[in-house]
C-alpha cells in the first residue's frame, strides 16, 4: 500500500507540473489577449513576464512586454523542471540553484536565443508594437512530451500590407532543441532572417544541413562558468543561405507556397550537469530526433 501510495503521489506531482507556462498578475493562464505593453502585468518585476517552455536542458521565454518580441535563455544547474517556479516570485536573473538568466539580448536589435525577422527594402524588421494591433498568447500542451505556446500577431503592417502571423514555439523533456514554426499567409513571399544574438565573432556554418552553431563565452559578464553553444538550423527546402548583420546572426529563408517556415533552436550551458559540447562527436547529436 505504501508503495502504491507512493507511486500516487509521484504520478500527481508529474500531473501538476507545467512544462509551458504563461503567468499573468501572479496566476497562470492558458491564454491571453494583449493590445499594449503595460508595466507589471505578468506578475512580479524580472518575472516571467510573457509565456515561456523547458525541456530537460533550458528553457525559453518571451518578453512580450518590452518594445520587441523575441526569445531568452534559462540555462539549468540542475536537469529539473523550472518553468513553474515562475508562478513565484522568482526573480529570472538571480542565481537559483536550479538555474539563471544566462543569454543577453545585446539591447535594442538582439535577437536573443532566437527571433525573426522580415527584411523589407534591404532592411531588417522584428514585430514591435508600434507595428502590431494585438498579441495572442495560447498555451496550447504545458505536458513535458508535448509542450507548445503560440504566439499570433494580428494587424503586424509590413512590407506594405497587414498581416496575421503565428509564431508556435513546441519542445518536450528530453529533446535538446525548440521547434519553431513561423506560419504567413499563403503567398508571402519575402525573405525572413531566422536569428540568434552574436557574442562571437565567427560561428560554424554547414550549408548542406542548413545549421549555424556558435561556442564561446556568450553570457552575461556575471554568469559563471561563460561557455555556451547556441545553434540554429533550418529546413534545407526553404533554406537560402546564411547572415550576420548588426547583433544578429542565422539563418535567411523564405516562406514556402503555403507561407510556412520552420526551424530549431538549441543550446548547451557549461554550468549544467552534462554539456552538450564535452560529448564526443557533439555537432552530429545537435538537433538528434527533430521531425
Amino acid at each position: 500500500v505504501g508503495v502504491l501510495s507512493m507511486m500516487s503521489v509521484v504520478s500527481l506531482t508529474a500531473a501538476d507540473t507545467p512544462y509551458a507556462l504563461l503567468v499573468k498578475k501572479g496566476k497562470p493562464v492558458q491564454y491571453d489577449k494583449v493590445t499594449e505593453p503595460i508595466k507589471g502585468l505578468y506578475g512580479a518585476k524580472d518575472n516571467l513576464d510573457g509565456p515561456g517552455l523547458e525541456n530537460k536542458y533550458f528553457a525559453v521565454f518571451f518578453p512580450i512586454l518590452s518594445g520587441r518580441i523575441y526569445c531568452d535563455l534559462i540555462g539549468k544547474r540542475q536537469y529539473v523542471p523550472a518553468i513553474e517556479k515562475f508562478k513565484k516570485n522568482t526573480k529570472r536573473h538571480a542565481f537559483h540553484d536550479w538555474g539563471t538568466d544566462i543569454f543577453p539580448s545585446g539591447g535594442s536589435g538582439g535577437f536573443g536565443i532566437s527571433s525573426f525577422a522580415v527584411v523589407h527594402d534591404g532592411q531588417q524588421v522584428t514585430p514591435e508594437w508600434e507595428t502590431i494591433e494585438s498579441i495572442e498568447i495560447s498555451i496550447l500542451s504545458d505536458l513535458a512530451e508535448d509542450s507548445s505556446i503560440r504566439l499570433k500577431f494580428n494587424g503586424w503592417y509590413i512590407a506594405n500590407e497587414t498581416i496575421e502571423v503565428e509564431w508556435t514555439v513546441s519542445t518536450h523533456w528530453e529533446a535538446r532543441w525548440v521547434k519553431h514554426t513561423l506560419q504567413f499567409p499563403k503567398g508571402f513571399d519575402q525573405e525572413l532572417h531566422l536569428g540568434v544574438t552574436r557574442h562571437l565573432e565567427n560561428y560554424s556554418t554547414d550549408k548542406a544541413s542548413a545549421m549555424i552553431y556558435g561556442l564561446g563565452d556568450q553570457t552575461y559578464k556575471n554568469v559563471k562558468p561563460r561557455q555556451v553553444l547556441t545553434a540554429l538550423k533550418g529546413d534545407p527546402k526553404t533554406f537560402v543561405d546564411f547572415f550576420t548583420e548588426g547583433k544578429n546572426s542565422g539563418l535567411i529563408a523564405k516562406p514556402d507556397e503555403a507561407g510556412r517556415v520552420v526551424f530549431y533552436t538549441s543550446a548547451s550551458w557549461a554550468g549544467e550537469p552534462s554539456p552538450l559540447f564535452l560529448e564526443e562527436d557533439w555537432t552530429a547529436k545537435l538537433f538528434q530526433g527533430i521531425d
